[in-house]
Parts: C-alpha cells; sequence; structure tokens
C-alpha cells in the first residue's frame, strides 16, 4: 500500500477517534448535571429516551469543539503523516525483538 492512502485511513480513524472521545467526555458529567432541561439525565425513563436526550446534549454542547479537534487531527495526520510514518518505519527496521537463536547439541 502507498503511502497517501495510509495517511488517509490513518486521518480517518484520527476523526473517528476524535468524536468518540468527545461523545464519552461529556457521557463522564453528563448524568450529574443536575439541570431540569430536556437534555438532562432523568432517572426512571427509559434507555432510548435518555439516549435521545444525551444525542441532543452532545450536538448542542459539544459537537462545534468534537468537530473541531477532529479537523485539526486530520490535517496533522495528512500533513506531518509522511514523516512520522517514515520514522517508524525506520525504527521498524532497526529494532531487533527477536532473541538470537542457538543451537544446542
Amino acid at each position: 500500500m502507498r503511502a497517501f492512502p495510509k495517511r488517509v485511513m490513518l486521518a480517518g480513524y484520527g476523526v473517528a477517534a476524535a468524536l468518540i472521545y468527545g461523545l464519552f467526555t461529556n457521557f463522564w458529567f453528563w448524568p450529574y448535571i443536575g439541570s431540569t432541561n430536556r437534555y438532562s439525565f432523568v432517572a426512571g425513563i427509559g434507555t432510548i429516551e435518555n439516549l435521545h436526550r444525551f444525542v441532543l446534549f452532545d450536538l448542542t454542547t459539544s459537537m462545534g469543539f468534537d468537530l473541531t479537534r477532529a479537523v485539526t487531527c486530520a490535517v496533522m495526520v495528512l500533513v506531518l503523516g509522511r514523516p512520522v510514518l517514515a520514522a517508524l518505519r525506520r525504527a521498524s527496521r532497526r529494532a531487533a525483538f527477536e532473541p538470537d537463536v542457538e543451537f544446542r547439541d
């Protein structure tokens, strides 16, 4: 596989990871906010309704930050991916992680 498709694949992974990271950081504190608006957690109303509220909360409060993080990650991977991948390839060739083979009689 050539270098550019690898960078595009890595950039796509970076975008997905950035968006999932944003979801997890929101889910970390969302049930404990304690407000009574239509985006907050309500105990006892069901999982689907609370997930709907969480998606609305995420879209309205932090999707701008999450998309900015994802775009920045993708641009950085596309710009800096070639030298970083070259350095990793060079390091993998120079690294010796296999033990030396000894034959005993």
